[in-house]
């Protein structure tokens, strides 16, 4: 019985810097909502990066990406690590689905139900955590935790919504391309050598 060893190689990490980058930029493509919120496309990159490149090449761009973006805001900043296992487990969740889901799935609905699961995923973390921080950092009364939790979740679920319809139009014509370019070696997305 043959085993192969799976490296890292250059391409991959090029790769993973590539879609970090993209994570990072669409990120700061964002709207301001009140004082607790936002609205951004970086989940969009995070969702594309699992789906089409599967859970850990995803997972590590979409953490290292939102990490980064951390890292320019004071506020944020503090909670990069934080940020980096919630996006990292948003992607993975997204690219463990599309990849595992059996082929005779249409790939759109593989797709939908991928980036349905990731984007669910970092909405509950993200809820969970901005609570615990707001309670027990903060010291906040859960009253107005709640409250605010309450605002953030729907500026997430408005997010979360984006992500999933712009992955789930916008994999498969990246699939097609980056299939048409040698990028893959079969239907689950391996990159190719």
């Amino acid at each position: 019985m043959q085993t192969t060893k799976r490296t890292v190689n250059i391409r991959t990490l090029v790769l993973i810097g590539v879609l970090s980058a993209m994570v990072f930029v669409l990120s700061m493509v964002s709207w301001q909502i009140g004082e607790v919120s936002r609205i951004h496309f970086g989940n969009i990159m995070c969702l594309l990066a699992g789906v089409l490149f599967g859970p850990l090449v995803g997972g590590v761009a979409a953490g290292l990406g939102s990490m980064l973006y951390d890292f320019t805001n004071p506020l944020y900043a503090p909670e990069f690590w934080i940020t980096f296992i919630m996006k990292f487990a948003m992607a993975f969740v997204a690219g463990w689905l599309a990849r595992g889901l059996p082929a005779k799935i249409p790939a759109f609905f593989r797709y939908l139900l991928a980036a349905l699961a990731g984007s669910a995923l970092y909405m509950v973390l993200y809820l969970f955590k901005s609570a615990l921080m707001q309670h027990f950092v903060q010291g906040n009364p859960w009253p107005a935790v709640w409250a605010t939790t309450g605002a953030r979740a729907i500026a997430s679920g408005i997010n979360g919504l984006i992500a999933v319809a712009a992955c789930v139009m916008l994999a498969p014509a990246l699939h097609a391309a980056l299939k048409a370019a040698g990028f893959y070696r079969d239907r689950t997305g391996s990159l190719a050598k």
